[in-house]
């Protein structure tokens, strides 16, 4: 009776953990950043770290993750099926340097933007 009762035990709780922990990894995992170079390949660490060339210094990571436009957040979150596509770095302009951005959602192209490195409040100036 005893060897019974913990088969059965064994039988329903090992499932149940199991399903448990595959549902609490799922709601832990984060988003992954979906930001590509020319190229087609993911940023690399130095991609992400290379600085405008017109004094203020801005990080591509920096300029990315604080713009103004939601679409470009979203890419570097990965989220809403946005993706971006860094097709130019740091372009010298008047105002500051900007990267040019293509954003795709679920694989269309939803915009080409720029993302200078210059500030308008807490947030980089964008244009889409």
């Amino acid at each position: 009776m005893i060897p019974g009762l913990l088969q059965l035990s064994r039988d329903f709780l090992f499932p149940a953990v199991m399903l448990a922990a595959v549902f609490l990894g799922a709601l832990v995992t984060p988003a992954q950043s979906e930001v590509y170079a020319p190229n087609g390949v993911v940023l690399s660490p130095a991609d992400w770290a290379k600085a405008s060339t017109d004094g203020k210094s801005v990080t591509v990571k920096d300029a990315l993750t604080n713009s103004e436009n939601s679409m470009i957040t979203d890419g570097v979150k990965g989220v809403n099926g946005y993706t971006l596509t860094v097709m130019s770095f740091w372009d010298a302009a008047p105002n500051g340097d900007y990267l040019t951005i293509e954003v795709r959602q679920h694989g269309s192209v939803a915009a080409n933007c720029r993302v200078s490195s210059a500030k308008d409040g807490s947030t980089f100036d964008t244009t889409c």
